[in-house]
């Protein structure tokens, strides 16, 4: 009856050793399957935060590449309608804005940011005087 007894234990032992064991893996899965929830969200709303930076971007240039190019054609159109001045110093600026929206994401990319909910990203654009 003593070794029934003394097997009974051991085998008693040996299950709630595996049912802490199993419990233990089980909070660490959850854990595991929280953070892999986070790293879901947080890679979501970067890939948006570079589709609107792409958009921004490409919006941006589409609009100086329209100033520019109107601003040469109307200088070989008729040289003399408007002082050529004009015309250049559009193309300049529009020129100067293309360089901001360049170099902007370029610094960006190339300093450690610290990410937080909301963070914006920042274009500095000269001043459009017209």
């Amino acid at each position: 009856m003593g070794i029934v007894l003394v097997s009974q234990q051991l085998h008693l032992q040996m299950v709630r050793a595996d049912f802490q064991r199993r419990f233990q893996l089980e909070e660490e899965t959850t854990r595991i399957r929280e953070l892999l929830d986070c790293v879901a969200v947080v890679r979501h709303e970067r890939q948006n935060w570079l589709k609107s930076l792409a958009r921004f971007l490409r919006h941006e240039l589409k609009n100086q590449v329209a100033v520019m190019g109107t601003s040469l054609d109307l200088l070989e159109r008729s040289p003399l309608a408007a002082p050529p001045d004009r015309y250049l110093d559009r193309a300049r600026r529009s020129l100067a804005r293309m360089n901001c929206l360049v170099q902007s994401p370029t610094e960006a990319t190339s300093l450690q940011i610290r990410e937080s909910p909301g963070s914006r990203f920042e274009v500095r654009l000269p001043r459009e005087v017209t």
